[in-house]
């Protein structure tokens, strides 16, 4: 009888395969748990700090400062972390997703304008659909025309 029949053959052995996926599956939750308290907790510091500014400036706002971790990643990897005492790389991707945190927040109030899929709807405000065209422009002109 080989090793697979007697695995299928002996219950306990299935439980024990169970119960370890469910221990792993506990470990990753408190992670996810523990990352995601982290993140509200920094959200809600900023936002006591800074107030709102972040939507005042609209998805561009939102998009130019992911674009900014983005290029902060950058250049901690290709500077090997030389002369950055300010931010580790764990800092910015905790940035990065709190701003992507703070983008779902901002289309969620803007949904009453915008289709699942980003199209504008019909009966939204021209002004509206004309900002928000003139902020997507504006981030595809700078980074296609950035040094880096």
């Amino acid at each position: 009888m080989d090793t697979n029949d007697m695995m299928y053959r002996d219950p306990s052995i299935i439980d024990d395969l169970l119960n370890q996926k469910k221990r792993e599956r506990t470990k990753v939750k408190e992670t996810f748990d523990k990352y995601c308290q982290e993140l509200s907790d920094q959200l809600l510091r900023k936002n006591l700090d800074y107030g709102n500014a972040i939507y005042k400036t609209g998805l561009g706002g939102i998009l130019a400062r992911i674009f900014d971790k983005q290029e902060r990643i950058r250049s901690l990897l290709n500077n090997g972390f030389a002369g950055v005492e300010n931010e580790t790389l764990a800092d910015t991707f905790q940035d990065l997703a709190g701003y992507g945190i703070l983008g779902l927040i901002f289309l969620e109030k803007e949904e009453a304008f915008f289709e699942n899929d980003f199209t504008v709807k019909s009966d939204t405000p021209k002004w509206v659909a004309s900002k928000w065209l003139e902020e997507l422009k504006e981030l595809i002109w700078d980074a296609e025309n950035s040094d880096l």
